[in-house]
């Protein structure tokens, strides 16, 4: 009877170990079949910078139907005063991170431009910069898409 008590901790704990062990593979394999939805196969972790997230043919056609009814208020950001020099609007490039001299020149959007458009994803903004609406990470000012009024 002494070694019952025994008996039962290492059933347990083989028991344990199974569990764990199946629990681990069933993972690993939700795991890569993840990355080959994504085409990442092999890669632990994702780049968010890899995922695209563009402007599509109606979000192009609501934007430019917002400004040219919006034409004479512009917000700041849009407005003729806030173009960029030739210089900085060359810099501006997509998928790329924003350069510093740019980090500071860039506006919110009006609710009602911000509603014309699909949510912008995790961490991301629709912003007003130089003329243009950019989609940008705001933690990394990485650029996503920039739409050209």
């Amino acid at each position: 009877m002494k070694r019952l008590p025994i008996w039962i901790a290492l059933g347990a704990l083989a028991l344990f170990a199974a569990t764990a062990t199946a629990f681990a593979q069933d993972r690993d394999d939700h795991d890569r079949g993840h990355d080959q939805d994504h085409g990442n196969v092999g890669q632990q972790h994702r780049d968010p910078h890899a995922e695209h997230h563009e402007f599509t043919g109606h979000d192009h056609d609501a934007m430019q139907n917002w400004y040219h009814s919006h034409q004479k208020h512009l917000p700041r950001g849009l407005a003729r005063r806030d173009f960029l020099p030739a210089n900085l609007e060359a810099r501006l490039v997509v998928h790329a991170e924003l350069i510093p001299e740019l980090r500071h020149r860039f506006y919110p959007l009006p609710g009602d431009f911000i509603a014309l458009l699909p949510p912008a994803p995790y961490g991301c903004e629709y912003v007003a910069l130089g003329g243009h609406v950019v989609l940008i990470d705001i933690g990394t000012f990485y650029v996503y898409d920039i739409f050209r009024f």
